[in-house]
């Protein structure tokens, strides 16, 4: 079992992740009638719960308008997720 050193996490207040490949498996699948799905990870949500629990705010920053990635973001109770995003700095910045 790997150590896990204690870093002070104090002083993050906010953290953002893109969906695609990063949340994600990084791939597409197709549902037919037009609709495609992503694989997420569940270690991720798990994490991202933590985070929550610890009072970081999380925010999802994508170009995806997915479904599946509304669905999820609401299922892990993010509340700052913006999507069919072109300029994610932009975005960002305003967060910030």
């Amino acid at each position: 079992m790997a150590v896990v050193p204690k870093i002070d996490l104090s002083k993050i207040k906010l953290v953002g992740f893109d969906i695609d490949g990063t949340l994600t498996d990084g791939g597409f699948y197709y549902l037919g009638n037009g609709q495609w799905s992503q694989k997420f990870s569940v270690r991720d949500g798990v994490g991202i719960k933590h985070l929550q629990q610890l009072g970081v705010t999380v925010a999802i920053i994508t170009h995806s308008r997915f479904e599946s990635a509304v669905k999820r973001a609401q299922m892990l109770g993010i509340e700052d997720a913006y999507f069919g995003v072109e300029n994610k700095i932009e975005v960002w910045n305003e967060l910030v």
